[in-house]
């Protein structure tokens, strides 16, 4: 369990041989609730979504000024999708949303009954199906889909020694992760919904890598190595769900008199 499939999601969670599993993933005993009875083919047909807020003790946003996520489900497929957002606003869930969509089509979406969901899914041009009010448990998938983003972001912050304020990317990074592992049968949420596996290089979350600095940063001198070394934070997406070819990486020296505790 110390191969590099299981530090990137880190699964199936062995608390015993790994310590990170132990601290980030340990929670009460679980409770069986009704098993979900529709059977939906493709993506985009059923999906379901849901507002986290983020915030931490001190009421401080995450990297970027993010304060909350907006966590996507498909219920077909099983891909997961986490968003950091500034607000809930309508207008914000719409974009998040339709930046997932592509070019592809949602049909249907469950969710609570919040104003912002609602309208945002009639402006995207989907049906929205709203859950029974004041009873969680309705949405129980939602909600099953946010502690598991929620335990997966912690763990991965946990084997990065990164601090909790960098949730803005181990939360789309586990996602990204979770619709690219394959299952037995060699199918991924990611090969159901673009039809083939990842080919992209499949880096750990929190790992130092080199690389080429964008030129509009800064560029090395020129009796220097062309690479510098940095720390992997996920890879930039396209609209569609779609991998652009780029990795998103924060150079070494970004972390200079950074403090670096959990809390950070």
């Amino acid at each position: 369990y110390t191969t590099i499939e299981h530090w990137l999601n880190h699964k199936p969670c062995n608390p015993r041989h790994c310590e990170e599993c132990m601290r980030a993933k340990t929670k009460r005993k679980r409770r069986f609730a009704k098993s979900f009875k529709r059977d939906p083919k493709r993506w985009g047909e059923l999906m379901t979504m849901d507002h986290v807020y983020m915030r931490d003790w001190f009421g401080e946003p995450g990297i970027d000024a993010f304060p909350d996520v907006l966590n996507i489900f498909d219920i077909a497929t099983r891909s997961k999708y986490c968003i950091p957002v500034s607000s809930h606003e309508a207008f914000e869930t719409y974009v998040a949303l339709n930046d997932v969509k592509g070019n592809n089509k949602i049909t249907q979406i469950y969710s609570d009954n919040h104003t912002s969901l609602e309208k945002a899914t009639k402006q995207l041009g989907a049906n929205h199906e709203g859950s029974q009010p004041g009873h969680a448990k309705t949405n129980a998938i939602i909600e099953r889909c946010n502690q598991d983003i929620l335990i997966g972001i912690r763990t991965l912050l946990v084997t990065a020694g990164l601090p909790a304020c960098f949730w803005t990317y181990a939360g789309p990074a586990y996602c990204f992760f979770e619709n690219i592992t394959q299952d037995q049968d060699g199918n991924s949420p990611w090969s159901l919904r673009h039809g083939d596996n990842f080919k992209g290089e499949i880096i750990p979350f929190g790992c130092g890598v080199f690389f080429l600095p964008v030129s509009t940063k800064y560029v090395n001198s020129k009796a220097a190595p062309s690479m510098s070394y940095g720390i992997f934070l996920g890879y930039r997406m396209a609209p569609g769900g779609k991998w652009s070819g780029e990795y998103l990486v924060a150079d070494i020296y970004d972390f200079v008199d950074m403090p670096l505790d959990v809390y950070a």
